[in-house]
């Protein structure tokens, strides 16, 4: 499987966003000039909210 440059940004992207950084410093090291282009990575992380509140 041949790998291009944007599996690899997909892959950093979704890293940063499962490990919980904020979306602006992933939009910023991505170099993404839209927002938009960025929640794409923080929406699909299923268990974002998991323990969020202890109740």
């Amino acid at each position: 499987m041949p790998i291009h440059p944007d599996m690899l940004r997909y892959s950093t992207g979704f890293k940063l966003a499962n490990d919980g950084h904020d979306r602006r410093a992933i939009q910023d090291y991505l170099g993404h000039r839209n927002i938009q282009h960025t929640v794409i990575y923080t929406q699909l992380v299923a268990d974002r909210f998991v323990g969020f509140w202890n109740d």
